[in-house]
């Protein structure tokens, strides 16, 4: 029987500040992947070393405890060079192990991750059915020409297989395997987190519509798949009552994308008596009354919305299509149905000046949500910002720094500037603005009037200690 081992890789020093805000969840990618192949009978186990932190020493200790015969890495653009020294441990250790890597930025550049040597096999997309057969073929000897969605290396040459279809019914997935994740080690934002249980990840769709330019797509493509409402709520009673889950995050792009069934996960909810307080993201353009009701009567605490940027011309041509008025009107339906709102922002679109950052800024106060999240723009791989970059000669993909690929509170200016202001004005931005809206009176005030336990003031000593880390690390 082949053993297989996935491993998550341990998260950079440039994003320190970024998981002191920005929480590190269930890598449910890899717990996917880990159920699928159980299902077919392999033996699988998961390193997620974003929250275990091992040495290379532990990781060989843990491999030679393991043994495996093939290692699977997935990783956020931010992590590849840490995940592409783990692939060298891993060839160290033993040559004969296959290493294949997945993900989001091997889907957008499988043929540059190939030009490290450690790194036997990228697939592309959706990983489930294409493991599944990579590890079959694998594990009888033959050749990858038939396996859909890879790209490997052969005589020193990639080979680009075509890609796979899209799984349709999502209800055929068994649920991810959190019997192999370290399930209490991980913990939410601080601009999500309502409690002190222990946190869940949920999935229950995949895909988007939107074409939102800064995004990637790569993995899950255009086209929306939803699980049905009664495979959510078996999940989730799964979360609950097996491994005593009290507080969800739903990782959808848009949970409210389908009405009716939104509307019928939260019926179910109300019907089962499930106990939990939960998170999800919302599109501005698809926020009602109905759904604001329907959530919070279902235990949502927290909505968070993309409104990105203060200025209609610069949202319009990023492909968000909706209005201020719209985002006001969002806002005030959570205040109504006393749901915390959270709002994130970007600086250094295309398009954007010293006059619409201050934009931005200005409808972040006024909109006065209980949190803002304010990003530099960092086009990832597989979005249609970083093809622009690449197109115009501002990004050489083979030459790329990948640990300077973060968005919230870094500590080094991004990687490029689309806009029209300059890489070390954006930092200085940045640090400025979180000053504005977070150290306000009336933000401080709010904030207390909010604070009802030890765990809301742990939680805000969180975020405000991140920032100041910021504030002066920036200074630096």
């Amino acid at each position: 029987m082949r053993k297989i081992l996935l491993i998550a890789p341990n998260n950079p020093q440039t994003t320190r500040f970024q998981m002191l805000t920005a929480g590190i969840t269930m890598p449910l990618g890899l717990g996917y992947l880990a159920s699928y192949l159980k299902a077919a009978g392999f033996d699988v186990s998961i390193l997620d070393n974003s929250v275990e932190n091992l040495s290379v020493k532990e990781v060989i200790a843990r491999l030679s405890e393991y043994n495996p015969d093939i290692v699977g890495l997935s990783a956020l653009t931010y992590a590849v060079p840490n995940a592409l020294r783990l692939a060298k441990v891993v060839k160290e250790f033993n040559p004969s192990i296959t290493v294949i890597m997945g993900g989001g930025h091997a889907t957008a550049l499988a043929e540059d991750l190939l030009r490290d040597k450690s790194v036997d096999v990228v697939v592309r997309g959706e990983g489930e059915n294409t493991l599944l057969e990579l590890v079959i073929c694998l594990s009888n000897g033959n050749d990858l020409s038939g396996v859909n969605g890879i790209v490997y290396r052969k005589s020193n040459e990639n080979i680009v297989n075509p890609c796979r279809e899209l799984i349709q019914d999502l209800d055929s997935i068994p649920f991810p395997a959190y019997e192999l994740l370290p399930v209490k080690k991980y913990f939410l934002p601080s601009s999500r987190c309502r409690t002190n249980r222990t946190l869940g990840s949920i999935v229950t769709s995949r895909g988007c519509v939107f074409r939102c330019s800064f995004c990637s797509r790569g993995v899950f493509g255009d086209e929306v798949r939803f699980r049905s409402p009664e495979n959510v709520i078996e999940e989730i009673q799964l979360l609950v009552n097996r491994y005593k889950i009290g507080e969800l995050i739903f990782w959808d792009d848009n949970f409210a994308l389908d009405r009716e069934r939104a509307l019928k996960i939260c019926k179910l909810m109300l019907e089962k008596k499930l106990n939990i307080v939960w998170s999800c993201n919302n599109r501005i353009s698809l926020f009602s009354e109905e759904i604001c009701r329907a959530f919070s009567e279902a235990g949502c605490r927290t909505i968070n919305f993309g409104v990105e940027s203060g200025s209609q011309a610069i949202r319009k041509q990023i492909n968000k299509d909706f209005s201020s008025q719209d985002i006001f009107h969002a806002v005030r339906l959570c205040r109504k149905y006393k749901l915390a709102v959270s709002c994130s922002f970007i600086f250094g679109l295309p398009g954007e000046g010293m006059k619409e950052a201050l934009e931005t800024l200005k409808l972040a106060i006024e909109l006065n949500p209980d949190y803002a999240i304010f990003c530099i723009l960092v086009p990832m791989p597989g979005s249609e910002l970083f093809d622009q970059a690449v197109r115009e000669g501002l990004i050489d993909e083979e030459k790329q720094d990948w640990e300077r690929y973060v968005t919230l509170l870094s500590a080094a200016p991004p990687v490029i500037s689309l806009g029209g202001l300059s890489r070390d004005d954006l930092m200085v931005l940045q640090k400025m603005v979180f000053r504005k809206f977070y150290f306000r009176g009336r933000y401080i005030h709010d904030l207390l009037l909010r604070m009802h336990s030890f765990n809301d003031v742990k939680v805000a000593f969180r975020g405000i200690h991140a920032i100041l880390r910021h504030q002066i690390a920036a200074m630096g």
